[in-house]
């Protein structure tokens, strides 16, 4: 089959014979004929191009300033009045708390955490010879008292009967520490201390 292709008569473009007919008279022919219709055109285009943007931009900065006006400013239903005495709760004010002496243990209300301070557990130090480890051999011993001990991390109460276990230096009851260890033991696990999280060794 042979190929015919013609020359357009307007612009001079070499075209097949059935593009011809779409192709005479439309727009890209007279562009091609008169290059003033084309730059004409693209400047057309870009102004209004510049001038969409424009008017589009101005439009939603005015959205974003009534948007953010809308997010500052109550609504009716939020400001509560003094007609409707239901919609307002009274406020509780809590006393100013009296100041503690260092002997008393401060008072915290329900509900909210309380922060002791920390204080050091009870340290027994006990140095014994190079020759052996029995209890004959240990030279000297230095015991902490009691009296500073801090709450039992298992019953979170003030220690009662204190035992302090060789592996860590928190101390604990020795009731709660028998019944933790026992716990521990049913569950078939090796008891861990609640607070460093060390293997129990008594």
């Amino acid at each position: 089959m042979v190929n015919v292709r013609v020359i357009c008569t307007l612009c001079g473009l070499d075209l097949a014979t059935a593009s011809l007919k779409n192709h005479v008279g439309r727009q890209s022919c007279l562009e091609r004929k008169d290059t003033s219709l084309k730059v004409r055109r693209l400047q057309e285009a870009r102004a209004s191009k510049l001038a969409y943007d424009r008017r589009y931009t101005r439009a939603g900065r005015g959205v974003l300033e009534d948007l953010a006006l809308r997010i500052v400013q109550p609504r009716p239903e939020m400001v509560p009045t003094t007609d409707s005495p239901s919609r307002s709760s009274p406020i509780s004010i809590d006393p100013p708390a009296a100041p503690t002496s260092p002997e008393q243990e401060p008072t915290f209300p329900v509900g909210v955490p309380s922060r002791r301070p920390r204080r050091l557990p009870p340290v027994v130090i006990v140095i014994a010879d190079d020759d052996g480890d029995d209890e004959d051999t240990v030279t000297s011993t230095a015991i902490v008292e009691v009296s500073t001990l801090t709450n039992c991390p298992i019953c979170l109460h003030t220690v009662s009967d204190p035992v302090i276990p060789r592996s860590c230096s928190p101390a604990a009851c020795s009731d709660c520490m028998s019944a933790f260890v026992a716990h521990s033991l049913r569950e078939r696990c090796l008891p861990t201390c609640p607070q460093c999280r060390v293997v129990i060794r008594m």
